[in-house]
Order: C-alpha cells, then sequence, then structure tokens
C-alpha cells in the first residue's frame, strides 16, 4: 500500500471515497516515518492535496520531522475511524456519535463558522448542534464550504429557547466564554494587533519572510509573524514596513491557506494633534441601532 500511495494517479486518487483517501493519507504518513524523508512526504502530500477537498493538517514549525509525521498519522486515522463509506455505497447517512455531547451555540453570526463548528463534531464524534439562530440554513454556500459535506449527515436543531432548553437538560452544562464580552475582546490575538494593544514579541514569533513573499527593499521591510499561541484564524501574518516605521501591506494567511491581503495607501500621521474637543467631536457620530449590544471598555 505505501507503493500504490507514492505511484496512485490523480484519475484514480479523486475517484476513491473521502474514508479511502484519508487512508492513504495516513499510509504515506505511516511511509514517511519509516525513513523520516519529511521533505519527501511534504512534497507527495500536498500533490495529493492538490487533486481533491479533503480536510488537511498543517503541521507548527516547532515540531520535529519525526512528531509533524506522528500528527499527520494520527489526524488522518481519525477520519477512517469516524467516516462512514457512503460515498461507495450510496445509501443514506445515518449519524452515530461516540461521545453524548451536544454543541449549542447562542447569538450566531456566520453561517462560515457554523460550518466549521459543524466539522469539529463530525471530528471528534459528539451527538450534535442546537441553536437558537432562524436564519441559519444548511444550504448556505459559506456554510457548505466550511462543513465539507458534514452537513448532510450530523443533526441540528432549532431552540429558540435556549435558556428553558438548557434548565430542562438532564446533561451537564459547560460554558465556553464566561468572560464578559469586552474581556473576551481585548484577548483576542487580531483585534489587540489592529487597535494596537498587544505586544509583537509576546504574541509572535519573529521571523524573515517567506522567500515567494519578496525580500527586503530600500522602501520596505518585510517581516513574518507567527502567533505563538495556535490561533483559529490567523496561521502567519507578512507585515511590510516603511523606513518611518509605517505599515503599508499585510498579508493575512488562515488555516485553510487563503491570504487577505490589506494595503495602506494616503497615511496621514498624528493629524489630529492640537485639535480642540469640539472639533474632534463633531467629525465623527454614531447613533447605533435600537436593541443594538454595547460592549463597553
Amino acid at each position: 500500500m505505501e507503493k500504490s500511495v507514492n505511484t496512485i494517479s490523480k484519475s484514480k486518487f479523486i475517484k476513491l471515497s473521502s474514508r479511502r483517501q484519508h487512508e492513504l493519507l495516513s499510509r504515506l504518513a505511516r511511509s514517511g516515518l519509516s525513513d523520516l524523508d519529511f521533505d519527501r512526504f511534504l512534497k507527495r502530500y500536498n500533490e495529493l492535496h492538490s487533486w481533491t477537498q479533503l480536510d488537511r493538517y498543517i503541521h507548527p514549525f516547532w515540531l520535529s520531522k519525526k512528531e509533524a509525521l506522528d500528527e499527520y498519522l494520527n489526524f488522518h486515522l481519525n477520519f477512517t475511524s469516524l467516516q462512514t463509506n457512503q460515498e461507495e455505497t450510496g445509501s443514506a447517512l445515518s449519524w452515530q456519535p461516540k461521545f453524548e455531547i451536544e454543541v449549542v451555540l447562542d447569538q450566531v453570526r456566520s453561517p462560515y463558522n457554523v460550518g466549521s463548528i459543524l466539522r469539529i463534531i463530525d471530528n471528534f464524534g459528539l451527538k450534535g448542534m442546537v441553536h437558537s439562530s432562524p436564519w441559519i440554513s444548511l444550504s448556505h454556500p459559506q456554510l457548505i464550504k466550511a462543513a465539507r459535506g458534514c452537513e448532510k449527515w450530523i443533526p441540528v436543531r432549532l431552540e429558540k429557547d435556549l435558556i428553558s432548553y438548557l434548565e430542562n437538560s438532564s446533561l451537564p452544562v459547560i460554558g465556553i466564554e464566561n468572560n464578559a464580552p469586552a474581556e473576551n475582546l481585548n484577548k483576542d490575538l487580531t483585534y489587540s494587533f489592529f487597535t494596537g494593544k498587544g505586544n509583537l514579541k509576546k504574541d509572535f514569533h519573529i521571523l524573515p519572510p517567506d522567500e515567494k513573499t519578496g525580500m527586503n527593499t530600500e522602501e520596505f521591510q518585510i517581516i513574518k509573524l507567527i502567533p505563538k499561541q495556535p490561533h483559529s484564524q490567523v496561521q502567519d501574518v507578512h507585515v511590510w514596513v516603511t523606513k518611518s516605521s509605517l505599515i503599508r501591506r499585510m498579508n493575512l494567511r488562515d488555516l485553510f491557506g487563503t491570504i487577505t491581503v490589506l494595503n495602506f495607501s494616503d497615511i496621514e500621521v498624528d493629524k489630529l494633534i492640537g485639535t480642540d474637543e469640539k472639533t474632534l467631536q463633531s467629525l465623527f457620530s454614531f447613533i447605533p441601532p435600537k436593541d443594538t449590544e454595547i460592549i463597553e471598555q
């Protein structure tokens, strides 16, 4: 099998069920562990992933080659044990959870996040999802993109009165976010980064840029920032900084490899210093809509 995973063609690989594809990828990792040729493994791993839309593992840079290969192996073995062979049989999917744990969501705003949570439920074998948002649609394109198909079998239920539902539940309830919204906001890495409240040396590993990103010039110096603590939305950030310490460009890469490019132009420094309070107040006025949640800091 190790031989086949290294030689299988694209046409044959894409015809396999997702469970069989994950099985081949786990065997590829096991093959890499036998000779510790990590570069060969990663090249073939990326090639196979370029042929299909499978969940993939991205190893943290601090792992040794053997540790990374172990994580790749365990990641894909997890899918072979939890996924059904629906693609091969064509039968209707029936979810059989491993744990009697429901994920309960309140005040959901992003269908993409809902899809990501469904995928977590699928990966860990949880019971299903309960939510209080009537607008959630399992056919939403962003939800489908993030869920990668598991929205077809994970049980999802609407409970408009979540408080009563939780009070009447016989299972223990564990709240993930117990802090005040402002406190949670201040702890968020991306928020603290953009508001200038964070500490680069404390929050990030500061490294030279990737070769394909570009090289330092007389106009810009490029640095690469990798969060010291794993982040749900940011894999790394490349920042273009001028000699006067102004940020002119940022490339933010998420865990799926998607890169968001931000360009900053017409920057004016300390433009409002010395401006009287009345003038400052007249520059911006905001009246929030009725029933808007106000987060004060």
